[in-house]
């Protein structure tokens, strides 16, 4: 990045220090808020909507008709990948736990939802997508994901994203053997360096959608830099939807 003065409306990401009310960072990791986007919402938006940009368009390769399935789909990154497939011309299935969180997904324009805490998730995709899903974009993890993965279609794309559940699946290979799924995984840290090509096209796309206002994130809570704890602990305690912000 570069050009920047004083008083230049940016935002960013740091790996640690974030919580405080100055923070110095690199140049390369700025990046111009669009006019008419607000500060709050640049806060809120490029971790988690880079990760699932990056995940759907250059490692999934999305297209249009895919019927992609996504995991956890009312959290931040999950909520982001909902909203950005619709972008890209897929048909979503939204998976997540409650009733509450999966109209929030259908507001952001997911065709079908699944409660997985009371439906089996197979069956479940099964049902919107009888042959099966093209495409599961995965942060959550755990029991979830086998279930996930043996509603693919034959061939079809299973993209790990992080374990939110706590739990690291181990999925058995003789189901990759029968069902011939390409199962990848993304880490945002490192993108960047092994697909700097992928990473630049994605990145300039991601804010052309940004500034068209066709892509926002949701904001579910905020909280003054003296209550972080507080903020902490309502993420900790599954109560949040989209993002939470800390505000200095």
């Amino acid at each position: 990045m570069t050009g920047l003065v004083v008083g230049d409306r940016v935002f960013g990401s740091t790996i640690t220090g974030a919580f405080s009310e100055y923070v110095t960072v690199a140049a390369e990791a700025l990046r111009p808020v669009p006019e008419g986007v607000a500060l709050t919402a640049a806060a809120g938006f490029w971790v988690a909507h880079a990760t699932a940009y990056h995940a759907l368009r250059s490692v999934a390769e999305v297209q249009p008709g895919d019927k992609v399935v996504v995991l956890g789909a009312a959290g931040g990154v999950g909520l982001a990948a909902v909203e950005l497939a619709v972008a890209l011309g897929a048909e979503v299935i939204a998976a997540a736990s409650s009733p509450e969180k999966l109209a929030l997904c259908r507001e952001r324009g997911a065709t079908h939802t699944i409660d997985y805490s009371v439906t089996d998730l197979r069956d479940g995709i099964r049902e919107c997508a009888p042959d099966g899903a093209d495409v599961v974009l995965d942060p959550v993890g755990g029991p979830l994901a086998e279930r996930a993965l043996r509603a693919t279609k034959w061939g079809g794309r299973f993209i790990t994203l992080g374990f939110a559940s706590g739990e690291i699946p181990r999925i058995p290979l003789n189901l990759v053997l029968l069902k011939g799924p390409i199962i990848k995984g993304f880490e945002i840290r490192t993108f960047a360096q092994y697909a700097p090509q992928e990473a630049a096209r994605d990145e300039r796309e991601l804010l052309e959608l940004l500034a068209s206002g066709k892509v926002a994130p949701h904001i579910s809570a905020e909280y003054p830099l003296e209550r972080a704890a507080e903020a902490l602990r309502f993420v900790a305690d599954r109560k949040a939807t989209g993002k939470v912000l800390i505000i200095a």
